[in-house]
């Protein structure tokens, strides 16, 4: 049998050639675990390169993801660095290595000495010490250079920038990364190419842990241990979108620039997908079928008088009491609920109707060349509430606790809520837009009103992470001088996994819309601001407070403030672009006289 590592071999790492350390070396083959790496590896001991990982692979039994989305943003051709974490110490490392190598034959990955000690990898493995007692790497000056060079021929590079294993620091919960090495950061900024993160997922046995809190060499010392009973299991890691040279041209402090590498590695732990999307069927009332358009149109033909607002495109609006909307308002309850069920919220309820409908008003769109309902906002007016139903009246009320002193505030205040376009026009602008016109016109008419109040909602469906990092960049950038004033009834609770939000935002919060990109670009696409929480933002809107909503599928809610006379006026003339000039004239001297 072909033997990987033979006994004289640990005779010479233990000390002089005696019958003691020729003993002790005899124990270490079994405890350390290289006995049973010896067996596994002599099956691939004639393979080199990438044949001998897909081979070993293979006789190991591990498998891994081959998302074949992830990998199509390795680049062709061209330099590129990978920046991954290093969970386990060994086989992330032949796995990166098998996973890139497919793509690009010119790949080689920087690695500890447990792998670069294979003779079968040393053409595609760059040694380096993780022990220097040098943060900088110093004594893996020649594996730095030697990784410069191979970069700089066009070449493709795998790096573990904490040097050493995940471990347990101080009082971190789990395993984690030391701070990224200061030296890799430079040896990024000076090549100039695309980075691309990468995230491993899980963690050694709690042996491992244990013997590295007492010293890291012992923790080091059972790594072919760990190796090797990572067999017959599934490997997950994720690959995240390339950061390019530009967007790190900001940072002239390297710590913090490998700080935000770390960062950018341990935020795709967020795109694993453990959950479920779906709410249990089981809890949700069927929906019951709609109404006869004819029996709509009917009733809106009745209320145009009153009630109508405008016209636009195919398009109407309307603004509308409860009492004279029996069937509209069925219809509505049946088409709220439709269409927050599909993002993964609503009441579970046949119909999303409740006694707030009753005294609230509702705002309306209807299609008048297909006599379907488009979609519609729930208003409730401030001032109204207050005389006759207190603070208690607003349907925000069951969601966040008002003191007192935010009373006037709520008197001078329009009520949004239950917003939703039907799922069939929701792949156009243009029904949200109207809606949020409607708006405009509905606060012209009330003469007292000065804001906007509501919640608005971010679904289940989004993973914590980005539900966290949504939470604090708007509370960080959008705050309210009155959030002192209002309590969530059930607090969020922000869950950050293994990142600092401030590392991982800092130069991407600089306006809306670089968030927004920035959300997607973390997700791989996936995730984003949703549409009305990205307009009321561009509208300058302000948040309070958030908070979980059980009864509707635990949906998280922020609650704006949206004062009239800070909505920019580029944004309230896009909205009012198809009005006349005397409109928008009227609209301009209410909003900021």
């Amino acid at each position: 049998m072909k033997k990987l590592i033979h006994k004289s071999d640990l005779v010479k790492v233990i000390g002089k050639d005696n019958v003691f350390t020729r003993a002790l070396a005899s124990v270490a083959m079994g405890v350390l675990g290289v006995n049973k790496i010896n067996r596994l590896y002599s099956p691939s001991a004639h393979l080199s390169d990438y044949p001998f990982t897909e081979h070993m692979l293979d006789v190991y039994g591990i498998t891994y993801d081959k998302n074949e989305t992830e990998m199509n943003v390795i680049p062709k051709e061209g330099p590129f660095i990978i920046v991954s974490n290093h969970p386990f110490g060994a086989i992330e490392g032949i796995i990166l290595y098998n996973a890139i190598a497919r793509i690009r034959p010119d790949f080689k990955v920087m690695a500890n000495f447990i792998l670069s000690y294979i003779p079968n990898l040393k053409d595609v493995f760059i040694p380096v010490n993780p022990f220097a007692d040098n943060p900088e790497w110093g004594s893996s000056i020649g594996g730095i250079k030697t990784a410069m060079y191979h970069i700089s021929q066009g070449n493709g590079l795998g790096i573990f920038p904490a040097g050493e294993v995940s471990r347990y620091y101080g009082d971190t919960r789990r395993p984690v990364d030391l701070d990224w090495a200061v030296t890799i950061a430079k040896l990024v900024k000076k090549s100039a190419v695309p980075v691309i993160p990468v995230y491993f997922d899980g963690m050694n046995s709690k042996r491992f842990y244990r013997l590295a809190k007492i010293h890291s060499m012992l923790g080091t010392a059972m790594l072919l241990n760990e190796l090797y009973n990572k067999r017959d299991s599934h490997i997950t890691f994720k690959i995240g979108k390339p950061i390019l040279p530009s967007e790190l041209e900001a940072y002239d402090d390297y710590k913090k620039m490998a700080a935000y590498l770390r960062a950018r590695s341990y935020a795709l732990e967020a795109n694993i997908q453990n959950e479920e999307k779906k709410k249990n069927v089981s809890k949700l009332e069927q929906l019951p079928p709609p109404l006869k358009s004819n029996m709509l149109l009917s009733e809106l033909n009745k209320i145009r008088k009153k009630s109508f607002l405008f016209s636009a495109a195919q398009y109407e609006c309307f603004f509308a009491d409860y009492d004279d909307i029996p069937n509209l308002m069925y219809e509505l309850g049946r088409r709220r609920e439709e269409a927050f069920r599909a993002i993964g919220e609503g009441s579970g309820k046949k119909i999303d109707t409740d006694v707030y409908d009753t005294y609230y008003k509702h705002l309306i769109l209807w299609d008048k060349e297909e006599n379907r309902l488009v979609g519609g906002y729930r208003l409730g007016i401030g001032k109204d509430i207050v005389e006759h139903k207190g603070i208690e009246g607003f349907y925000t009320n069951s969601l966040f606790e008002f003191k007192s002193q935010f009373k006037d505030v709520l008197a001078e205040s329009i009520e949004l809520g239950r917003s939703f376009v039907t799922i069939d026009y929701q792949k156009d602008m243009l029904p949200l837009m109207l809606l949020l016109k409607g708006l405009m016109i509905v606060a012209y008419r009330y003469k007292d009103v000065k804001n906007f109040i509501g919640p608005v909602s971010i679904s289940n469906w989004y993973p914590i992470f980005y539900k966290s990092l949504m939470v604090h960049y708007i509370s960080k950038e959008f705050p309210s001088p009155y959030a002192g004033l209002v309590m969530a009834r059930t607090p969020f609770a922000a869950n950050f996994l293994r990142t600092d939000p401030n590392v991982l935002l800092e130069n991407n919060i600089s306006s809306v819309e670089k968030f927004d990109r920035y959300m997607m670009k973390l997700s791989n696409g996936d995730y984003r601001l949703p549409t009305l929480f990205k307009k009321y933002l561009k509208m300058q809107s302000k948040f309070l407070c958030f908070n979980i909503d059980p009864d509707f599928n635990d949906t998280l809610d922020g609650l704006l403030l949206l004062t009239f006379n800070n909505i920019p006026e580029s944004e309230l003339l896009m909205l009012m672009r198809d009005s006349s000039d005397e409109e928008k004239e009227m609209i301009k001297k209410r909003f900021y006289n």
